[in-house]
């Protein structure tokens, strides 16, 4: 049902009345979802997105599977339209390439199932592009010659998410509480941060001690572990100053708003016919 609701969805734009850019997937998902053209559509796509990983681990190849139930024979036409590439300043980036070949076809038999692989070129960023790690996405659009029309969203990542700072180290929000302050500090129920690694400081067993820290970016788990005061740990943590890195939002008035493409070749001699599931 997911995968059906995905790909009968209308791609939204980023302006009312307009036809591009289109919102980056990042914030859209699939699209409005359309009950009645899913309700009628005889044709079904895999999966529901495609995930394209950074371009340091990029994820090339993806494979579509159809199942067409409908009582004749289908042809599919296929190609890629951009969304709004998120994060990206510098104009100056070749982040727009077009589909090559324009378009390809795939056919399916009726009642069958057939599969066919899109093969994506990375898209190209300047450095100072890649620090500002851009997350690009857009859509293939599929045609079908009984005049149904499908939707599947992509998206990925620029840079490598290795190098991603997590931690903000900054005194951009830390400095609202004592000026100077940087994150991560802690703090016991008198809200004084402790700012000397040397200093001994009392805490009551009753209250506790407050860690404070704040994610410059999204992650999937953290720990915090707790070790002796003479430990010869080595701390990993980047002491880069990441203050002109804070999150951005697209309002933001010099936000390049301009639609960002993936350039795909799609081999037709690797798709094949699979019995129907």
């Amino acid at each position: 049902m997911r995968q059906l609701l995905s790909s009968t969805s209308k791609s939204i734009p980023v302006k009312r009345g307009t036809k591009s850019p289109l919102t980056t997937v990042v914030l859209q998902g699939g699209g409005l979802i359309q009950v009645d053209k899913a309700f009628d559509s005889k044709s079904y796509f895999s999966p529901n997105e495609l995930y394209l990983n950074d371009t340091a681990h990029f994820a090339a190849t993806q494979t579509v599977t159809i199942t067409n139930k409908n009582s004749k024979a289908v042809t599919y036409r296929y190609s890629d339209t951009g969304a709004q590439t998120r994060l990206v300043y510098d104009k100056k980036g070749q982040y727009s390439p077009s589909l090559s070949p324009g378009a390809l076809s795939r056919g399916a038999s009726p009642g069958k199932t057939s599969t066919f692989q899109i093969k994506f070129q990375p898209p190209q960023f300047s450095a100072g592009q890649r620090s500002l790690f851009p997350l690009y996405s857009g859509f293939i659009m599929i045609t079908a010659d009984n005049k149904e029309s499908f939707q599947i969203p992509y998206f990925g990542f620029a840079g490598n998410m290795g190098d991603m700072q997590i931690l903000d180290q900054t005194d951009r929000f830390a400095g609202q509480t004592e000026k100077g302050l940087r994150y991560p500090f802690i703090m016991g129920d008198d809200k004084t941060p402790q700012l000397s690694p040397t200093t001994v400081k009392m805490y009551k067993m009753e209250s506790g001690v407050a860690i404070n820290f704040r994610l410059a970016q999204a992650c999937r788990a953290f720990s915090i572990d707790l070790v002796f005061a003479n430990t010869t740990f080595k701390p990993t943590i980047s002491p880069e100053n990441n203050a002109d890195l804070s999150r951005r939002s697209l309002e933001d008035g010099d936000l390049d708003l301009d639609q960002g493409f993936l350039e795909t070749n799609n081999p037709l001699e690797d798709s094949h016919l699979a019995p129907r599931c």
